[in-house]
């Protein structure tokens, strides 16, 4: 069946949350194409049927095409559940042919329960976000935060996320795992995205914003992150449930709006700026307070091009 990828700006994926929770073994571009032609399947849909699309509308290099089209048939997605104590695989897609610039492909019939006749718990992410992404970290990072928009709080266990992320033994201390890819993913999550995460990308000492929690042997144990969504003139909405959200990062929000919105060069201001940061993370009110003001202020200043 032919059938036509939609406009970027419309073309999303629709699955289960186990689906964007499992363990995803591709690379950043195979997971692209992956995800882009699942797209072509409805939630609606009762059954999958054999699919052909055209690669130059995947945005992939046609080229390199059979090298995603092998990691895709040779990576299973993973999903265990430590509750039920199971843990399953499933192949994307049972074919995977490419002739003459077109893949035509069908999807795995064991996919059904993730993809088709979709009830609840699922996720919708939009692929004009995710595209631009050149970190399969950053892909993924997004999905996860995305599925829980409306709280704009996700707490992960940092040995499960490695593991879903399917991390290798180099990244896994926390110090290699946090530059090569936390700090990446973020970079480019508050680049292409509608979320946007409050965190210094070019500070390795800067975690304030991604909150630690460590056991008694004081290594870290989980990440907490905090993250608001952007609109489409690049302000900032609350969290439909405001409870379990930081008011401390709220109000980091005008320091990150000087930069990005004001685009505010000052050097001396910025000085000011880190002596006033340092006294506002032990003074919660003071950092609201005099953060919106200092907001205000540069502002004006940049309205009456002072």
């Amino acid at each position: 069946m032919k059938k036509e990828l939609e406009n970027i700006d419309n073309r999303n994926f629709v699955r289960t949350n186990k689906l964007v929770n499992g363990r995803v073994k591709l690379k950043a571009k195979s997971y692209d194409l992956i995800r882009n032609i699942s797209t072509l399947v409805s939630p609606t849909d009762t059954d999958f049927w054999t699919y052909e699309v055209e690669v130059a509308k995947l945005g992939i290099d046609y080229k390199r095409a059979k090298e995603y089209i092998r990691d895709i048939m040779r990576n299973p997605i993973e999903i265990k559940d430590d509750v039920k104590q199971t843990f399953d695989c499933y192949s994307w897609c049972s074919s995977m042919k490419y002739k003459n610039g077109f893949i035509t492909f069908k999807l795995d019939p064991e996919m059904k329960e993730f993809m088709l006749q979709i009830k609840g718990n699922f996720t919708k992410t939009f692929e004009k976000y995710i595209l631009p992404m050149e970190s399969i970290y950053a892909k993924r990072i997004y999905e996860m935060l995305y599925q829980v928009k409306d709280f704009g709080y996700r707490k992960f266990n940092l040995e499960e996320l490695q593991e879903i992320l399917d991390v290798p033994k180099s990244l896994i201390p926390y110090f290699n795992f946090k530059a090569r890819v936390l700090l990446i993913a973020i970079k480019e999550i508050n680049k292409h995205t509608d979320i946007y995460i409050p965190v210094n990308t070019d500070n390795l000492k800067d975690v304030s914003w991604i909150r630690l929690q460590c056991g008694k042997t004081r290594k870290i144990t989980h990440l907490n992150f905090e993250f608001r969504l952007k609109s489409d003139k690049g302000l900032f909405s609350e969290p439909k449930n405001k409870e379990p959200y930081s008011r401390f990062v709220i109000d980091k929000i005008y320091i990150d709006k000087i930069e990005n919105e004001l685009n505010y060069q000052d050097v001396e201001i910025f000085k000011e700026q880190e002596i006033f940061l340092d006294f506002c993370k032990k003074n919660k009110k003071a950092y609201k307070d005099m953060s919106k003001s200092l907001y205000i202020h540069l502002k004006k200043k940049r309205e009456l091009g002072l």
